[in-house]
């Protein structure tokens, strides 16, 4: 089982308030989740970079109705993640999922032999919804979500997200496998050819059922 992780706009527009002086105190509160995320992010890609090659999905731009505008290279670098510019597949994106402008990209990884992916970053119901839509029942790949390493904007729980037929159903069919953090690094870390699904914490089960609340 060949696996390639895929990070979606890991980047620093969330708390740091030397990117974002206007924000008032409860607002950085409200958006300190982010860092919090990005910051497992970047411990997941410490631990798996020797073991499955890594893609980066980055919106360049603010597409906010009447905020529009390029990010700057501050804005674009990873946070605590890698550096910017960076060695790993770099996915510039103008839409929420990275599928459609990148297919090529994809299609050569599956004429590689890699038919899993895991998927983490941001926000769990846009780019992250998207993205696993497209890539899951469109482009036929398995994929992994450690659910810790997804967050949503206003931090309500990421799960909430895939309330779906389409994302449920796949989850039975074991197609999108919704675990941990540690679940999927196990999974990455075990050798190709001794690879198993990793245990999922989310079954279609629990998705068909769920009301998560507020996020963690």
């Amino acid at each position: 089982m060949k696996v390639f992780i895929l990070g979606i706009d890991v980047n620093r527009a969330s708390s740091d308030p030397s990117l974002y002086p206007e924000l008032t105190s409860s607002e950085r509160y409200q958006l300190n989740h982010l860092d919090q995320t990005a910051q497992k992010i970047a411990d997941f890609t410490s631990e798996a970079r020797d073991y499955a090659p890594f893609a980066w999905g980055m919106q360049l731009k603010d597409t906010r109705p009447g905020q529009e505008r390029d990010y700057t290279l501050q804005e674009a670098a990873f946070h605590h993640v890698v550096p910017f510019p960076m060695e790993d597949a770099f996915l510039p994106k103008t839409r929420m999922s990275v599928f459609p402008e990148h297919q090529e990209f994809f299609e050569k990884l599956q004429s590689e032999g890699y038919d899993t992916g895991v998927l983490m970053g941001f926000y769990a119901a846009e780019c992250i919804y998207y993205s696993l839509s497209d890539l899951a029942l469109t482009a036929k790949f398995r994929m992994v979500v450690p659910t810790e390493l997804i967050a949503d904007r206003n931090g309500t729980h990421p799960m909430n997200a895939f309330d779906d037929d389409s994302i449920i159903r796949a989850a039975y069919n074991g197609e999108i496998i919704f675990t941990s953090k540690q679940n999927a690094l196990h999974f990455v870390q075990t050798p190709e050819d001794r690879r198993s699904l990793p245990y999922p914490t989310y079954t279609g089960e629990s998705l068909n059922s769920m009301h998560y609340g507020m996020g963690s």
